[in-house]
């Protein structure tokens, strides 16, 4: 409904506001995560008055790594897998934002979008 994206690996139940997709092909848990991050970049352009539906999929352009004229997913892979290592040997994996950092990120978003 509003771009948002999950990945889910086991069976699950889910309302008709629901665009689900599936894979055609075999693809790892790490190219996903990578095409599902990509796909909710956009989620701003969407709201209750202009739902994300299967139309607006189709007309949605996701941008992917390409090698060879082929889908790069060994570089999605590759991507995900060293930004996790940073993360963990960085010690921000599950960080989480406290008060005054979340203010300072959505004052940034807001200037991004033209707001204040």
């Amino acid at each position: 409904m509003f771009c948002n994206s999950f990945i889910h690996i086991s069976p699950f139940c889910c309302d008709d506001n629901i665009l689900v997709l599936t894979a055609k092909i075999p693809i790892n848990i790490f190219s996903m995560q990578y095409i599902s991050t990509t796909i909710g970049k956009d989620k701003e352009k969407w709201s209750y008055g202009k739902q994300y539906r299967q139309n607006s999929f189709i007309k949605h352009k996701i941008t992917l790594p390409v090698k060879n004229n082929q889908i790069a997913f060994d570089y999605m892979e590759s991507y995900v897998r060293e930004l996790d290592a940073y993360l963990t040997a960085s010690g921000l994996k599950d960080y989480v934002l406290n008060e005054e950092e979340k203010q300072v990120l959505n004052a940034f978003n807001a200037l991004n979008r033209g707001g204040v």
